[in-house]
């Protein structure tokens, strides 16, 4: 095969293991049925990826690497020592806030160019979080992607409160991140609460809430940085 060929074969078996997977879970995923979807030969699947598990954390992989993320790229917080930390601090705090909101309601929904797609890898990723024992390799592979977020949050709680201790900052951050993945993760249940989830033209609003809410829960001014 040419290698455009086998790029397309390999796309094909990786979308459709998303598909497969989103609906029936690893466990009850099979190898020819992801195949048989993908339009190609089962044996296809041992040469790309080895196994059912290969093809699982290339579909995570695709996951991840079809989302371009702007939090990564944002402007580093200040040290905890730095002249006026605290203020910075909370400004970067609130520009990671919105580019974490900009990557889940505007860049996420890049997988696939599908309204299927789209509902297929959020399933995915939902079925990963809740429903499955931890593997070392996927651990690893979200951890590589996932990484990125939770350091740039930690290092802004460290200069915004450095009398907190670890376990003090790893509680406020997951509070935080908690805020930010609900509003865009559980919009069947903000539909069935709200009567309408949020969108894309919501994410102003929301960063400005879950900022206030949140300076309000580290006892430090709700105006900070703003």
């Amino acid at each position: 095969m040419t290698p455009t060929t086998s790029q397309d074969t390999r796309q094909r078996l990786i979308e459709a293991a998303i598909f497969t997977f989103a609906e029936k879970g690893f466990e009850g995923a099979g190898i020819r049925e992801i195949a048989r979807r993908a339009k190609a030969n089962s044996a296809l699947v041992q040469y790309y990826v080895e196994s059912k598990e290969g093809l699982y954390l290339a579909a995570m992989e695709y996951f991840f690497t079809q989302c371009p993320t702007t939090v990564p790229t944002l402007p580093p917080p200040p040290a905890p020592d730095a002249p006026h930390a605290q203020v910075e601090a909370a400004r970067s705090l609130r520009r990671y806030i919105r580019a974490f909101l900009d990557d889940l309601f505007l860049k996420h929904e890049v997988i696939g160019h599908t309204k299927e797609m789209n509902t297929a890898a959020h399933l995915f990723w939902i079925r990963e979080i809740h429903e499955r024992e931890p593997v070392p390799e996927r651990m690893a592979l979200m951890r590589q992607y996932l990484r990125p977020y939770s350091d740039y949050m930690r290092a802004c709680l460290l200069a915004l409160c450095p009398h907190l201790d670890q376990e003090a900052l790893f509680l406020a951050g997951s509070s935080l991140i908690a805020q930010i993945l609900y509003f865009h993760r559980d919009r069947a249940i903000i539909t069935l609460l709200r009567g309408k989830p949020y969108g894309p033209a919501d994410i102003e609003s929301l960063s400005r809430h879950i900022a206030t809410f949140s300076f309000r829960g580290l006892g430090l001014p709700e105006d900070l940085g703003a």
